[in-house]
């Protein structure tokens, strides 16, 4: 086996989505008056202003909510270097139950989806997600989401 074949190709470093949350909200605010978007506040963001961990914050439907020319919806950010596809594991269980009970009252969700390998990002219904789940697959491969490629809005 021939190991220092790959020895020149250096790890991306950890993935910690922050990145892609900035370029994201730029992309919002250089929409100006036809956008705007909140931020829920979320136990990571506690431990990282106070140092402490966040046990009394509740959890959050969404990372945003955003209203972008009269389309308000809930929004979930995520980033990833999956190489093939989008794991829903990055879809926490709250998450996934606020998408329900959203998607039942007749509101909108969408995960906004950055693939670092690919640098491309995708937009894509949650009830995609769900429909997926059912079908009995953990991901949705990125080619399976070419028709949702996003750019991000330039204003």
């Amino acid at each position: 086996m021939v190991f220092w074949a790959f020895a020149h190709i250096k790890p991306m470093s950890k993935n910690t989505g922050k990145p892609s949350e900035k370029a994201f909200t730029d992309a919002l605010k250089r929409l100006g008056k036809r956008a705007y978007h909140h931020r829920f506040v979320d136990a990571s963001e506690i431990k990282g202003k106070t140092g402490k961990i966040a046990v009394a914050a509740s959890p959050q439907p969404s990372d945003y909510l955003v209203v972008i020319d009269g389309d308000t919806h809930f929004a979930e950010v995520k980033s990833t270097q999956s190489v093939a596809s989008f794991p829903f594991s990055l879809l926490n269980t709250n998450q996934t139950a606020a998408a329900r009970m959203i998607l039942a009252a007749g509101g909108g969700y969408w995960v906004y989806a950055h693939s670092l390998i690919l640098n491309k990002w995708f937009r894509f219904p949650y009830s995609l997600v769900t429909q997926t789940k059912e079908g009995g697959k953990a991901s949705i491969k990125w080619s399976d989401l070419s028709s949702y490629e996003w750019t991000l809005p330039n204003g």
